[in-house]
């Protein structure tokens, strides 16, 4: 097998607005399966910046969207949510903290191309059909009052395929991420797509939820404590007493606090259920009304 990392393009950045990176040079019946997205420059601090978590650096790419035509890929998302599920899916951090007097910056976001499952070769499109498609990024160029007041630097765009299959038409079946910002009520149900991987902010704001597939229980009855103690099985992780009772998702807990999120609950994972399929319900209990939901997911659609 052969992997291929190719550089495709890169446009300067100097403030903000949308940019447009065009896809070329694909190999054409080579399997894709994920582009990168490469921040390179240099910031400005203000009088009191203090130290940029990864995420945090991912918001300079304020919106992601890519939906080839002819195909049923469709992303759309904040470059801070991409970086979160990248996380989720594969239990590290791709990027570096910068500190309170760092400038540089060499900053990598994955845009996932084939969803979060346990064997993912046979839904990567083959880069004939992804060839001259265009994906859209809404730039930012401050972040907070003193953190970032300027970037000055290049977007580029990266390819990563490999040639142990041949790629699949997006146009039968493709992977989809989105966010959504604002849901609020006791129930959630998912229809867009086979669900590969759901992540829910405010794990603090519910005491028990339970999930059902096709009005089948996948599990029933779950705190914010026993989805994490489940996750921490999966990752094969040995928390320690005072993490199993308040850390959460040990990959995911460690996103800054913004308006009191202070971390995420993985509320489905389909590693965790292969067997799962089509429409996927969670019912939450004892969570308050007045606040809302911010959830990011990546599913599948056929």
């Amino acid at each position: 097998m052969s992997t291929y990392n190719s550089f495709i393009t890169s446009r300067p950045v100097s403030s903000a607005g949308a940019y447009s990176l065009q896809v070329t040079g694909l190999q054409p019946e080579t399997a894709y399966r994920r582009f990168f997205l490469r921040l390179l420059g240099t910031i400005t601090r203000g009088a009191s910046p203090t130290v940029l978590q990864p995420e945090e650096v991912s918001q300079l790419c304020d919106r992601v969207t890519y939906s080839p035509k002819g195909s049923k890929i469709d992303i759309n998302v904040s470059g801070w949510n991409l970086d979160v599920l990248s996380r989720a899916r594969y239990e590290t951090r791709k990027n570096a903290i910068i500190g309170d007097a760092g400038t540089e910056v060499d900053h990598w976001i994955e845009i996932p191309l084939s969803p979060c499952v346990p064997n993912d070769r046979p839904a990567r499109p083959a880069g004939q059909f992804l060839e001259n498609s265009v994906i859209q990024v809404n730039m930012v160029t401050t972040l907070g009052e003193d953190d970032v007041t300027a970037f000055n630097g290049s977007i580029e765009l990266w390819a990563q395929g490999d040639s142990a299959s041949v790629g699949a038409d997006p146009a039968v079946g493709g992977v989809v991420v989105q966010d959504v910002a604002d849901f609020n009520g006791s129930n959630l149900t998912h229809r867009d797509g086979n669900l590969a991987l759901m992540l829910l902010q405010r794990r603090d704001d519910f005491t028990n939820v339970q999930c059902r597939s096709n009005g089948e229980f996948v599990y029933q009855q779950a705190t914010p404590l026993s989805l994490d103690l489940a996750d921490y099985e999966h990752q094969q992780y040995q928390p320690n007493e005072t993490a199993r009772e308040t850390a959460g998702d040990p990959m995911l807990v460690a996103v800054p606090n913004t308006a009191g999120s202070e971390n995420f609950t993985r509320l489905f994972d389909v590693r965790n259920a292969k067997d799962v399929r089509g429409m996927i319900n969670f019912t939450f209990n004892g969570r308050t009304a007045s606040e809302t939901y911010a959830y990011v997911y990546e599913s599948f659609r056929s």
